[in-house]
């Protein structure tokens, strides 16, 4: 892996005006892009997160107040065969909850279940229980209860996997290209080559201001220093490229040095859109701090919340729409879980979205950093998605800006509170007093400063 992080990366995100102001922004930056323990975020004297590291993976942390509730410890765990995860809360020394998230397999892509425990009233154990299955397409979520020593099913409902996306509306020309196009394989297809000339045209004007060496990189991963990971096999456009010249070399004959001009003009030109795609995420990951700090101000404990998301689940940016998007997209059909129809509006109608059955990945369409150079948008989308994977939903019809749960999106209402960049259109439809104020609200915050945000005098309808 090749590091070389300024450490001035995360110093945007400031102090808090409340309970958390202590949490500063060198403490944020150890707690992302090192791996110190243990860490006093508010200056308290006593740290406040603990973690455990096994061949540089993270296998436990522990977190407390600010981190947490006020007298509760959360417990993060992951098991010996790195296929599972337990996360389990405490208050005064005794477990009020534990969720248990069961993997494929050690990369923790793909999930296959979810146990959830917690207490029916004042007993000493866990008696209550929800195991969710993923199981082709759909959720199979059992309830039961302990009852004298052995578990009792009391309920059971089958819930359709669905996405959470975020709404473009009209942010790209691909997208509209996408929106207008009859659905059939002729069409897509053009408008994934009207794309892929326009990268390959102004490709050589948009590497410019991020010197690689300021990332972090392996075989498999383009890393931040926010906590976030870019899957390069998904998201850095593949190699079309192919020569005429052909040898098979033979002992003490090597072959002689190709002279395939339109093979090295191909080469150079993926080089090219390479770089591009790197350049891209990485000055998308400005916003995305921006964001953060925003949000930083208006609710602390929904930071805090995203914070330990990041390091612990370290987000994969998944890039579905890039030229063989078809391919993209039919990984995520059954039994992964989604049906085909949503998987091509996911395609057409989304930024990007979020998927439960993949909980470590933020998927990236028409914002995908191959399909659009709006870095500004694509910085917001991954905002927007890290808050679904950090557990925050979004409501029933979360993205039908007509309905009546719409206006109340947490989701929503967090992202126009902290992006700089929507159209008016897009601020019209989506800028709901009610969403800003369950965005103030969520995770149990106060809320104090809503009163005076979420008023129709800066825009919120």
């Amino acid at each position: 892996m090749r590091c070389s992080f300024s450490p001035l990366l995360l110093l945007s995100i400031l102090l808090l005006p409340n309970a958390m102001a202590a949490l500063d922004a060198d403490k944020i930056v150890q707690l992302l892009e090192t791996k110190f323990t243990p860490i006093d975020m508010n200056h308290d004297g006593t740290p406040d997160v603990s973690r455990t590291f096994d061949g540089g993976e993270m296998i436990r942390a522990s977190y407390s107040f600010p981190m947490t509730a006020p007298g509760t410890e959360e417990v993060w765990r992951l098991s010996p065969t790195r296929t599972s995860t337990e996360l389990t809360v405490y208050k005064q020394k005794i477990a009020i909850s534990k969720v248990i998230e069961h993997y494929s397999d050690e990369t923790r892509d793909a999930i296959l279940s979810i146990e959830t425990y917690w207490k029916s009233g004042n007993e000493t154990t866990l008696d209550l229980r929800i195991i969710d299955d993923f199981v082709g397409g759909n959720r199979v979520s059992e309830k039961s209860q302990l009852i004298n020593g052995n578990w009792q099913r009391i309920g059971r409902e089958i819930f359709p996997i669905e996405a959470d996306g975020a709404d473009t509306s009209g942010r790209n020309e691909y997208a509209q290209c996408l929106n207008t196009a009859a659905a059939n394989p002729t069409t897509c297809v053009a408008c994934m080559n009207t794309l892929k000339t326009a990268i390959d045209g102004s490709v050589n004007n948009l590497i410019t201001s991020v010197p690689l060496s300021q990332r972090c990189e392996d075989d498999n991963f383009l890393y931040f220093g926010e906590g976030l990971r870019a899957d390069k096999n998904k998201c850095l456009p593949p190699s079309n490229c192919s020569t005429s010249c052909t040898c098979t070399p033979a002992p003490s004959m090597p072959c002689p040095p190709c002279s395939d001009p339109a093979f090295a003009k191909c080469q150079s030109d993926h080089t090219l859109q390479q770089a591009n795609v790197r350049t891209r995420l990485n000055e998308a990951m400005e916003p995305f701090r921006n964001m953060i700090k925003c949000l930083n101000q208006k609710n602390p404990k929904l930071v805090a919340k995203l914070l330990k998301n990041l390091i612990q689940k370290r987000p994969i940016i998944d890039c579905v729409n890039h030229p063989g998007a078809t391919a993209s997209m039919r990984r995520l059909l059954p039994p992964s879980g989604l049906s085909e129809s949503a998987a091509i509006q996911l395609g057409r109608s989304t930024g990007g979205f979020y998927y439960s059955a993949h909980p470590n990945r933020l998927f990236l369409t028409a914002d995908s950093p191959t399909m659009s150079s709006n870095t500004a948008h694509m910085g917001e989308t991954i905002f927007h998605e890290l808050i679904h994977s950090a557990g925050l939903p979004g409501n029933h019809n979360h993205n039908d800006s007509k309905s009546a749960d719409f206006a109340k999106d947490a989701v929503y209402g967090c992202e126009m509170l902290c992006a700089t960049t929507p159209s008016v259109q897009i601020q019209r439809q989506r800028k709901k007093i009610d969403g800003c104020n369950a965005c103030f609200k969520a995770e149990g915050n106060t809320g104090s400063g809503a009163a005076a945000e979420c008023t129709s005098a800066n825009g919120w309808n």
